[in-house]
């Protein structure tokens, strides 16, 4: 099985953590979990975009040893744990429920330009940044996209024209 984790890098599958102390570190972007020498040596599976292999500085912006539970997905297309986190479409590994921390603004620009979702602190939290909203109109693409607002859950439905739908969970 191959996925393509969301971000275009085609990985069969995330590095497991080789250790489980302070040196775990979660993608501020797809909140994957690894240790920070990992981020080092091959960068995320699930966001190439950040280049962040070889680069110390780049591993320390793009990640945060912050971060709240760990889940270890093997098939994220059939796991309805996976897609409750917002990592189905990302590639097998282990990831965190919630990161504490926001992506930096010039990160966020460089998720803008790659026209890619962001995920921001917690799973119930989903940042989409307009400009790919306002493209994804203007192409007729059609996206349901569930946001959590003050404990009532909103369907966005992005079409030509948008729409409302509301319901309390």
């Amino acid at each position: 099985m191959t996925s393509q984790g969301g971000g275009g890098g085609g990985a069969t599958a995330a590095q497991i953590p080789t250790s489980f102390g302070h040196e775990l570190r979660a993608c501020l972007r797809c909140r994957l979990v690894k240790t920070y020498d990992q981020f080092r040596d091959s960068g995320c599976e699930n966001c190439p975009f950040f280049q962040m292999e070889e680069d110390q500085e780049r591993v320390v912006d793009c990640t945060t040893p912050n971060f709240t539970g760990l889940i270890s997905v093997m098939d994220p297309t059939r796991s309805w744990a996976a897609r409750w986190l917002r990592v189905g479409k990302f590639v097998p590994g282990c990831y965190t429920l919630a990161v504490s921390e926001a992506l930096p603004h010039d990160l966020q620009n460089i998720c803008e330009e790659d026209m890619c979702l962001m995920f921001h602190r917690n799973v119930f939290e989903w940042q989409l940044n307009i400009s790919v909203v306002e493209h994804c109109i203007a192409l007729g693409i059609y996206m349901h996209i569930p946001l959590m607002v003050e404990g009532a859950l909103l369907m966005l439905k992005l079409s030509r024209t948008i729409s409302v739908h509301t319901s309390n969970p």
